[in-house]
């Protein structure tokens, strides 16, 4: 019997308001658009033919100790980084300082032992060499000395992920919210990620496979100038062209109001 492929999408920073299929059973009244219906049709359509949780709680209210009980199913204060950080007896405090080990047993290490094929897009947020390029260069992304040094400092830190961790392929990464980085490359390109992860399942269409996909947004400060910002920026530099996997950004928030959602 084959194995059933999975991909699990993280989002973090986003209540059942704020999406579709949640709206209107009962669940208790979290939603900050005021009732408004959200335009959501893609999660609609998977919530259509999938199952829903009602009662599913995060382990934190905090994005990177979230994260980090997702991939290694252990609660945030069991994190190496906390226990360096804050030594017993005294108290902890838990915020963006929790890391994922690499000697720490994870869910894409044990799907990689199952047989899977594993990979890794998007926002990691739990651990990883800062960028040594300072946030206050000024210099042209396009300019090809200063984009090879974006390019090299950010497959600096990729290449930390790819050792260790459980993940095959690692690629589209952002380490965090924030860069570190000027800040005209302080933008958030969900094609990028997207285009990345398709490519992982095109190539594993006939393996078992099991795909991370950690979205930038909506928890990133930039969501809202989205449709603003040059589409061929990201953190590992400028792209020869937009992934064309997604609708254009031009004209989104009036596709959204056509659509009679906020």
């Amino acid at each position: 019997m084959r194995k059933p492929n999975i991909v699990l999408v993280v989002c973090d920073d986003i209540g059942f308001g704020e999406i579709g299929p949640y709206l209107g059973r009962g669940i208790p009244d979290w939603d900050v658009y005021g009732g408004e219906r959200v335009h959501t049709p893609g999660l609609e359509a998977i919530a259509a033919g999938g199952a829903l949780f009602t009662r599913y709680y995060a382990t934190s209210s905090i994005c990177t100790p979230s994260r980090y009980s997702i991939l290694t199913g252990r609660l945030a204060c069991r994190s190496p980084s906390i226990a360096e950080a804050f030594p017993p007896p005294g108290p902890a405090t838990i915020t963006w300082n929790t890391r994922v080990d690499r000697g720490e047993d994870s869910l894409p290490k044990v799907m990689k032992r199952m047989g899977y094929a594993t990979g890794f897009f998007g926002k990691w947020h739990t651990g990883a060499p800062k960028s040594e390029i300072s946030p206050d260069d000024d210099s042209d992304p396009r300019d090809p000395e200063f984009a090879a040094r974006v390019r090299a400092d950010w497959q600096r830190r990729v290449d930390y992920l790819r050792d260790g961790f459980g993940f095959d392929t690692v690629d589209r990464v952002y380490f965090g919210n924030r860069e570190g980085l000027p800040e005209r490359l302080q933008v958030h390109n969900l094609e990028w990620i997207v285009e990345g992860a398709l490519d992982f399942l095109d190539r594993h269409a006939a393996d078992p496979f099991f795909l991370y996909v950690a979205l930038s947004t909506p928890h990133g400060d930039q969501l809202s100038k989205f449709d603003e910002v040059d589409p061929l920026l990201t953190p590992a530099g400028v792209l020869e062209k937009r992934p064309e996997v997604m609708p254009p950004r031009g004209g989104l928030r009036e596709r959204v109001r056509a659509a009679g959602a906020s």
